[in-house]
């Protein structure tokens, strides 16, 4: 117990600071419960528009309300326990799924997930945090190094795991991310 001009100050589990909640053992449980409890909100809002909107306006309407979720500070809790992190996906994917009227569960939609998720032009929760892990890169090492995006190669070496690797498959990096970069820079 910590006193300070007559108050006792007791201990916290978690405290939010920036908008993040930081845990005493920093796994980012609690943010992440966060993160997925806006989105599930997040979701309600989708599911009452989805039959007045177009998939344009409904892909607006996810970046506007759920995007900034996954986004914010993602370099800090994304690279979180899977099965936190797969929370947030499970929510973000619901709500793809509201989007296309899709059923919540069955063979069909989890194999058609993917398609769904690249016809509304989004990204996964892990990808999200590889392209802020790559743009925190980039800008890294073009502020400290010197070294400009013309020297850097244009390639990037994948597995089928999609895992960087310096063997197997050569892609261009336009490729790997299908244009999505292009969208955040």
């Amino acid at each position: 117990m910590l006193h300070c001009n007559t108050r006792s100050l007791g201990k916290n589990d978690r405290v939010k600071y920036l908008g993040v909640f930081l845990d005493d053992t920093i796994s980012f449980r609690h943010h992440i419960s966060y993160v997925a409890s806006r989105i599930s909100r997040s979701n309600g809002i989708i599911a009452n528009f989805r039959h007045f909107f177009t998939l344009s306006q409904m892909r607006q309407l996810y970046y506007s309300i759920i995007y900034p979720y996954i986004s914010y500070a993602i370099l800090a809790w994304g690279s979180a326990y899977k099965s936190h992190i797969n929370k947030i996906q499970t929510k973000q994917n619901h709500a793809i799924r509201l989007t296309f009227f899709a059923r919540k569960f069955g063979k069909q939609t989890e194999s058609a997930l993917p398609l769904l998720i690249n016809l509304l032009d989004v990204l996964t929760v892990n990808n999200v945090y590889r392209l802020h892990t790559l743009k925190f890169t980039h800008l890294w090492h073009k502020v400290f190094t010197g070294i400009t995006p013309d020297m850097l190669p244009n390639k990037i070496y994948i597995n089928q795991k999609s895992e960087p690797t310096l063997e197997n498959k050569q892609l261009p990096l336009q490729q790997l991310f299908s244009g999505m970069i292009s969208q955040y820079t």
